[in-house]
């Protein structure tokens, strides 16, 4: 009975998508009046040009609160939404079609009814892929980031450290693919920031003189915005927690691969917050990266633990954790 009615709902969603689909080009066309009759309307509008979209976190997060001393990473995504959207809609008007042929086929619904739907939902969207950067000069060099203030905005001055060149110095951003990369900023960069409040944007921008092959996409696009609150050294840290201070170093240290650093401050915030999820993980990766599979294992497990003590009603595993456990104990045996 279950099955039945899951599959009746579905079919029911794909008429009314294909219903609405219909009725909302039809809704396009101009409206009926004098001197309209019998001409057709005139080209639609052309699309805007496809473009990237970048998007900038600060240690996983659009807002932080720091201490000067604490260092953080930047990392920026950049990625082709249009593309993905217009594979999205694709994939549903394919459903959409397939099901309403299913319904001629069955006697549910005639040809005739059927034909508008189809020839509303057949047409498909263009996948515009986005070509950027080359092998010779990498599309993160053209990625910057911008201090926002007083209504404009200025080359952001901090130094910052790229923490490894992107696999692939020219993508095509398609409706599936994301490239990312990562800057760090130390922690004697970070005690050179003064304290204060700073909106930050990543800028990737190419201009339009450059010569750069046919297809390479050439423009500047902004991502939204980042907020850092910078307090001075040795003020309270951020809500009375230095674990989560501690765990921010971890992270640090974590995506530079400096791995013994890594685990002491993951320890640190650990033994100052031993609730700190976060903390056990990097624990955990540390550990595994120096080799010691039981000690990563342990923290791995110990991870999960305070997953399902700290979120006893969530719909959703720690499928992390179990895979990284899983693969430990394969690795490791029967002992």
């Amino acid at each position: 009975m279950r099955g039945k009615l899951v599959i009746t709902v579905g079919v029911l969603i794909l008429a009314v998508a294909a219903s609405t689909i219909f009725f909302s080009r039809r809704s396009t066309a101009p409206p009926a009046g004098p001197g309209t009759s019998g001409v057709s309307p005139g080209p639609a509008a052309p699309s805007p040009p496809v473009e990237p979209a970048l998007a900038l976190e600060i240690d996983t997060a659009k807002q932080v609160e720091l201490q000067q001393g604490t260092p953080f990473v930047f990392t920026v995504r950049i990625s082709n939404p249009r593309a993905a959207n217009a594979a999205a809609a694709n994939q549903l008007n394919a459903q959409v079609v397939d099901d309403l042929q299913q319904r001629v086929a069955r006697g549910e619904l005639t040809a005739v009814a059927a034909q508008p739907m189809l020839e509303a939902v057949r047409a498909s969207e263009p996948v515009e892929a986005i070509r950027a950067g080359t092998d010779a000069r990498g599309w993160e060099t053209f990625l910057h980031f911008e201090r926002v203030a007083d209504g404009g905005s200025a080359l952001l001055d901090w130094p910052l450290t790229l923490v490894a060149t992107p696999e692939s110095r020219s993508v095509t951003l398609d409706a599936t693919s994301v490239a990312k990369v990562q800057y760090a900023v130390s922690p004697q960069a970070a005690a050179q920031i003064q304290a204060g409040t700073y909106q930050v944007v990543a800028a990737f921008e190419v201009p339009a003189g450059l010569d750069l092959p046919a297809g390479t996409w050439r423009g500047r696009v902004v991502s939204r915005p980042v907020t850092i609150v910078m307090a001075a050294a040795g003020a309270q840290p951020p809500g009375g927690d230095q674990g989560n201070a501690n765990l921010r170093r971890a992270e640090y240290f974590k995506v530079i691969g400096d791995w013994a650093s890594a685990a002491q401050a993951a320890q640190a915030a650990l033994n100052q917050n031993p609730q700190l999820i976060g903390a056990q993980i990097v624990l955990g990766n540390a550990r595994e990266a120096q080799g010691d599979l039981v000690g990563a294992r342990d923290a791995y497990v110990r991870a999960r633990r305070l997953f399902y003590e700290q979120q006893p009603n969530s719909y959703e595993a720690p499928e992390y954790l179990d895979v990284k456990i899983a693969e430990l104990n394969q690795r490791i045996g029967p002992g």
